[in-house]
């Protein structure tokens, strides 16, 4: 996908040949998503600038983009309908079946990431339901519920 090769020399040498064999393997999919996601990040980066944005590009990890968002775009940047991270990261980026010299395949259908979202108040740690009610949010957003008494938990 996205034009990537990847070339091994010649050996006669059996241990760095089946290395060779092994990366060859992983290198589509690795190469593949690693690609995706940096066609994410510039998307996200671009729509922030473009549409006056504040919520920064904070780390990749593999297949992972953290940012930190405002509480006053959370609802922008996180809507299954269209926000911004299903623009950019989904519906921006069509993953398009080819064959080892980069053609498209015939008859091939495009593919689209999927997506799951988490938030965090603070690295690693849930925020509190009182940080969701305070900047205007759903706790139901942090995966908080309401008891029989209204109460969340």
């Amino acid at each position: 996908m996205f034009g990537r090769f990847r070339r091994f020399p010649h050996t006669d040498d059996e241990k760095k040949r089946k290395a060779y064999e092994r990366e060859a393997m992983n290198t589509p999919m690795q190469g593949g998503v690693a690609d995706a996601m940096s066609m994410a990040c510039r998307n996200l980066l671009d729509h922030a600038k473009q549409h006056n944005m504040r919520y920064k590009v904070v780390l990749t990890i593999h297949d992972a983009v953290f940012l930190h968002v405002p509480a006053s775009e959370m609802m922008e940047v996180i809507r299954q309908d269209g926000g911004v991270l299903k623009k950019c990261m989904v519906d921006d980026i069509p993953l398009i079946p080819t064959d080892l010299d980069g053609h498209v395949l015939p008859g091939a259908s495009e593919y689209r990431f999927g997506s799951s979202i988490d938030i965090y108040g603070a690295w690693g740690k849930d925020p509190s339901v009182e940080r969701f009610i305070r900047n205007g949010l759903c706790p139901s957003l942090g995966g908080y519920k309401q008891n029989d008494e209204g109460i969340w938990e």
